[in-house]
């Protein structure tokens, strides 16, 4: 089936690009002095405003671009010079001959007439102008992450940042709070029509909360420009083992004092999950777990913003997720005592969960002086609660007439109150900000473990457990921002952080405190040399806290004689963080980098009693010493395309006797083209990602990689999108590995069902100038209410 697949992408690309006739478009560009310009920005747009191909000049300042019949404008741009635009007809082979750029030293006339690039490098980030990009034309903000330089977005919806442990997603700079299926539907609902630019901020400076070895993605959206009403509409059908949907609609409603908003998000997600995993030693195990996986959920999410004043805004947001998460589980597990088997179990289970979320957001935003002070306000809430029932009935084959039939059920509430204030002060010699926050997190468990016995279900009160967790987080923070001698620009800041964490346990009377105080600290330098060449450094310093699961004492079983609990001992983890690097002609970028992660935590599995058991601890530090690389620039008018490699040395140190740390190397690399078929109207998206064989911790990561192809179409003045994307089509996408204890050797092998071929079609309408640029709470704690 995919193999037919594949070969109709393929015809059909042969066929658009034999379809019509290509010509010729070529150029020179000098100064004043006659003198050739090299990697001046050359760009055609039809319609004038959308853009379908460009280029850069060469050492002698010519240029050629390859396309159909038509009419186009030309648009040169280069640093210092004024652009040069020009009306083109093509209808043959042309060469408009040599052109001038006149030199201007005005900055600020530069600043209005250069073009932004489609990818730049800040002091403390990396940019993608999704406004500048043909490839995101029509698509969602999920799928122009994927085009984004050092993210990867995998076949389930899961976004990471090389080189990075966890990810935080921002909208307008803004922590947003969904996770999992909720995350992906938010985004898929959000088009990059309405997208400025995705910043990739690799090493968050201080105004950011401290918690997670986070790399950050802020989606930046458009400003709006237009009164009235405007909207988007998309559908998408997926097909993997079984058949998935999602829906959207989202509307925008614009006065000029009120800036409102609605969207509403539908998913149906079905998978088939396979999880293989062995334990060996002289006491071994050997599961498989075969699940069919399905998730299905609604929700609202409303703005209403209020122009109080010309300088004062006030906006409310509420945001309603439901979700039902299932699962259909069949597993067989296998016990031996040296090489005898002793055990064999198999488990037919139900997972039932429901998850509602209900968050609520108010702010001000208040401008203080005609030179950019500004102070915000923010208040935030979330109650949520996972409401589960797991339904398991285990047979060992050496015991027959024996059968375990169990009933575990769990309620665990979630309330998390935040309150922020953030200010900015502008100066002709510095911009300084500072902030303060307060967060109270609270969470109660209510877990029952229930025998089937005597014709009724029996708790067992030393399976069952009542725990209770409060975490208390006070924070300020201040960060200073100066240019020096025209071409550094530097940025230092603080952030403090006081944690007052308490667990109780209601079922054992057992108390576990926690108190740290913490300062993380953080710099960003950058020198422009010239538009060429930029050099850049940054250091800072993070946290992260265990989530709430993560210490709960409760044992969560998957059959009798296997379970997973939390650890109520478990400490945070450090994470220091320094980069350099050099961006060139802003198309390639070299960082280097050294990270240094301390008190690291993770799951780890033995045998007690002939019993697994799977809990958390801090079991090892770790030092990466790393280069990620990136190229953007274009080698041919009809391609769109971007090159990034990491690779690191990883040297892992244990903190339990038990453990064995990892050394060696780390890789991955990630490259992404979309090939224009028929400008404005159907372009061809091929992508590869793939990480090497990699370290970490006491783990070696086999090879893992995907192979993504796809079509896209516009149409109606690109307010219709119609999209046929492949993802992971040759099954590479798959979670391989061993873990390594001086006790036994475990081995992993997993796979998600990410092999999939989706239809998606997304209309835009209204006074859809540009859409809304809506706000989104920081309200980064209830990343961790897992």
């Amino acid at each position: 089936m995919m193999k037919t697949i594949i070969l109709c992408l393929v015809c059909f690309l042969f066929i658009q690009r034999i379809a019509g006739q290509q010509f010729n478009l070529r150029g020179k560009v000098h100064n004043e002095n006659g003198s050739p310009i090299a990697f001046a920005t050359t760009i055609l747009f039809v319609h004038d405003t959308i853009p379908i191909a460009y280029t850069y000049t060469d050492s002698l300042g010519s240029f050629v671009m390859t396309q159909k019949k038509g009419l186009y404008k030309l648009s040169i741009s280069w640093v210092n010079a004024d652009d040069i635009t020009k009306e083109i007809d093509l209808s043959h082979d042309l060469d408009i001959g040599e052109l001038l750029l006149n030199e201007n030293t005005n900055l600020e006339e530069i600043a209005i007439t250069t073009r932004k690039k489609t990818f730049e490098r800040k002091t403390d980030r990396i940019v993608f102008n999704v406004s500048q990009s043909i490839a995101a034309t029509g698509m969602s903000a999920l799928e122009a992450l994927a085009l984004t330089p050092l993210i990867v977005v995998n076949g389930q919806g899961e976004i990471a940042v090389v080189g990075k442990n966890k990810v935080g997603v921002l909208v307008d700079d803004k922590i947003v709070y969904l996770s999992g299926n909720e995350l992906s539907s938010y985004l898929n609902a959000i088009r990059a029509e309405t997208i400025e630019r995705i910043e990739v901020i690799t090493a968050p400076p201080s105004k950011y909360d401290a918690q997670g070895n986070s790399g950050l993605i802020n989606i930046v959206l458009k400003k709006n420009e237009s009164l009235g009403l405007s909207g988007s509409i998309t559908n998408t059908v997926k097909q993997t083992t079984y058949t998935n949907f999602s829906n959207s609609l989202n509307l925008n409603y614009q006065t000029k004092k009120l800036t409102s908003s609605a969207s509403f998000r539908q998913y149906y997600t079905s998978i088939k999950a396979v999880e293989k995993y062995g334990i060996w030693n002289a006491q071994s195990l050997l599961s498989k777990e075969v699940r069919h996986d399905f998730y299905k959920g609604i929700g609202i999410e409303t703005h209403i913003n209020y122009a109080w004043s010309e300088n004062t805004k006030l906006g409310l947001i509420y945001n309603y997720g439901t979700a039902a998460n299932n699962k259909g589980v069949d597993t067989k597990t296998f016990f031996y005592d040296t090489k005898t088997l002793y055990k064999d179990l198999s488990t037919e289970a139900t997972h039932r969960n429901d998850v509602p979320t209900h968050a609520f957001n108010a702010y001000a935003q208040s401008k203080l002086a005609e030179r950019g002070d500004q102070v915000e306000i923010g208040v935030n809430y979330l109650d949520t609660s996972s409401n589960s029932r797991i339904d398991f009935t285990t047979t060992d084959s050496f015991k027959p007439l024996l059968t375990d039939v169990v009933n575990s059920n769990s309620l665990v509430g979630y309330r998390i109150f935040s309150s922020t204030a953030d200010f900015t002060l502008n100066s002709s010699w510095s911009t300084f900000s500072f902030g303060i926050k307060y967060v109270m997190i609270r969470t109660n468990s209510d877990v029952g473990y229930f025998n089937w016995k005597d014709q009724g279900y029996w708790i067992d009160p030393t399976k069952s457990a009542l725990f209770a967790y409060k975490e208390n987080i006070y924070a300020g923070y201040f960060d200073l921002t100066k240019t020096l001698f025209k071409t550094w620009e530097l940025k230092v800041g603080l952030r403090y952080e006081y944690t007052n964490a308490q667990g109780l346990s209601k079922t054992t009377g057992d108390l576990t405190k926690a108190n740290y105080t913490h300062f993380f600290p953080s710099v960003h330098l950058t020198h422009k040399v010239n538009d060429a060449n930029v050099f850049y450094m940054s250091y800072n310093k993070r946290i992260n806290r265990p989530g709430f699961r993560e210490v709960d004492p409760f044992r969560w079983y998957s059959n009798p004689y296997s379970y997973s609990t939390g650890n109520p001992l478990l400490s945070p983890s450090y994470n220091y963080n320094v980069e350099l690097g050099y961006l060139f002609q802003h198309f390639l970028s070299v960082d280097l980098y050294y990270q240094q992660v301390r008190n690291e935590f993770g799951q780890i599995s033995s045998f007690d009693n002939e019993t697994e058991v799977s809990t958390y601890y801090n079991y090892y530090d770790q030092n990466n010493v790393g280069v990620n690389v990136m190229y953007t620039k274009s080698l041919f008018s009809f391609l769109e395309n971007s090159i990034a490699f990491n690779i690191a040395y990883v040297k892992a140190r244990p903190k339990m006797e038990n453990i064995i740390g990892e050394e060696g190397l780390s890789a991955s690399y990630s490259i992404n083209n979309t090939i224009t078929l028929k400008p404005t109207h159907s372009f061809l998206l091929v992508n590869y990602w793939q990480r090497l064989p990699s370290k970490k911790g006491n783990s070696s990561l086999r090879n893992m990689a995907s192979f993504d192809l796809g079509l896209k179409f516009l149409f109606f003045d690109q307010k219709l999108s119609l999209n046929i994307v492949g993802n992971d089509l040759f099954q590479q996408l798959r979670a391989k590995g061993e873990k390594k204890f001086n006790t036994n050797h475990q081995e992993f092998n997993n796979y998600y069902d990410a092999r999939s071929i989706s239809f998606s079609a997304s209309y835009n309408f209204g006074h859809s100038k540009q859409n809304n640029k809506n706000k989104t709470i920081d309200f980064e704690e209830t990343s961790r209410a897992n």
